[in-house]
């Protein structure tokens, strides 16, 4: 009896320390990953940090460190804010008192993206009630919320006006008997800015080109100005001389691209105002001109139309960001997209999934007919015509607005006020 207690005390001590034994081991794999993906992190290898990381809430879902780290990494290094709300909330859940405050910035940022404006409010105001520490500085919350309250009070805004359907001219205040065109709206700002050529120049004895801008209030369009001496877009110009055109803006609305010359340009918007344009490298400016351009949600891929001079004609081309930030060889998209006619304004759908267009050829009404093309397995679909906005004159810089359902384009179509025009369509729930 006296060897049977022996036994089962010896199986029990030895079955306690082999999971003493294991415990270790699984400890020490588990910071040898942790030590693993933070050297990744700092080598920029984002991708194989993140499946590390992913590894690492395998073991511990609830760590705050793999989360928070996880959502930075998401957040910043790969321009993936959305993706990001899910670590931070997770952080969140298992964050120590006030261990890191600055998680409701970023989770306010987050949500913002995702126009989950209300959710925003709640995080920037939870940052808000921390009291400041000594030695970190702490930014004032008011103008994010206010940001919030005004997406949120545009939505209702346009949800209120809106009409089932309907193709709508934007009226005098932005459209003469000159050309206006390629607009788009700055949502947080309650702007829309465009480019027109009504400004005549004796010296070089032709029509300049200019950037506008139009505040909007309870759906209605303010009378358009010219951006110049506007403290907050006037960095925008490069050459105020000569013929200035703005592009395209960025689905976090970071980011403009503006056209000078034949070369495309982006500024960034920092310290509250948007700042002096840096010119493309040639990966994108790669030919004789370049014209329009749109970067995809998530900042990865850039589609614009390039002129070469071998072939005459207006193409679209891609390239992607590379894993250094810089962008990568350009490549020119098929025939389902390109012809041998004219291809220009390229806009790439948020999701990056439908790239809207303009095109000369394909079963073009007459000129310019806006198309639309759907990646499907890494290959674009046949070019599909928009047959409810095209007409037999050009039809043009298609600008989609998801948060709005409704789409701004130009046309120079007859019931206009004269040459080309800025359009808004209010598409059916």
């Amino acid at each position: 009896m006296k060897k049977i207690k022996t036994f089962i005390i010896i199986s029990i001590t030895s079955l306690l320390l082999l999971s003493f034994v294991n415990e270790n081991e699984q400890k020490k794999l588990e910071k040898k990953l942790y030590k693993k993906a933070q050297r990744e992190y700092d080598n920029g290898n984002y991708k194989n940090a993140k499946k590390i990381y992913l590894q690492l809430l395998e073991i511990d879902s609830s760590s705050f460190d793999y989360n928070y780290e996880l959502a930075l990494l998401c957040f910043y290094e790969m321009n993936k804010k959305i993706d990001a709300i899910h670590y931070f909330e997770a952080a969140a859940r298992n964050m120590e008192s006030d261990t890191l405050p600055d998680l409701f910035n970023y989770l306010g940022q987050a949500y913002y993206s995702a126009h989950r404006y209300a959710e925003a409010i709640k995080s920037y105001e939870k940052y808000s009630q921390y009291p400041a520490k000594e030695g970190f500085f702490k930014i004032s919350m008011k103008k994010y919320i206010n940001r919030c309250k005004l997406a949120q009070k545009r939505i209702e805004e346009y949800e209120k006006n809106k009409k089932e359907y309907g193709i709508i001219n934007l009226g005098p205040n932005i459209n003469t008997e000159y050309p206006e065109y390629n607009a788009f709206e700055i949502f947080s700002d309650s702007v829309i800015l465009f480019n027109t050529l009504r400004d005549f120049d004796i010296d070089f004895n032709e029509y300049i080109e200019h950037i506008y801008i139009s505040n909007i209030k309870n759906g209605k369009f303010s009378i358009a100005k010219e951006i110049f001496g506007n403290p907050k877009y006037n960095k925008l110009i490069i050459n105020e001389l000569w013929h200035e055109s703005v592009i395209s803006i960025n689905n976090d609305e970071t980011e403009i691209i503006v056209h000078q010359g034949t070369k495309l340009w982006h500024s960034n918007f920092n310290d509250g105002v948007w700042q002096k344009p840096l010119k493309f490298s040639k990966k994108i400016n790669l030919n004789y001109s370049q014209e329009h351009a749109s970067i995809s949600g998530d900042g990865n891929t850039i589609y614009f139309s390039s002129y070469d001079k071998k072939s005459k004609n207006l193409d679209i081309y891609m390239a992607t960001k590379q894993t250094n930030g810089k962008w990568g060889e350009s490549v020119k998209l098929g025939n389902e997209i390109n012809t041998d006619k004219n291809e220009d304004s390229p806009e790439i759908s948020e999701d990056g999934n439908t790239l809207y267009f303009s095109s000369e050829g394909h079963n073009s009404k007459g000129g310019y007919d806006i198309f639309k093309s759907v990646l499907n397995n890494g290959k674009w679909s046949k070019a599909e015509n928009i047959d409810s906005l095209n007409t037999s004159k050009n039809d043009m810089f298609y600008k989609y607005n998801k948060k709005l359902n409704v789409a701004f384009f130009s046309s120079d179509r007859d019931e206009g006020f004269g040459d080309m025009d800025i359009y808004m369509v209010k598409f059916k729930e």
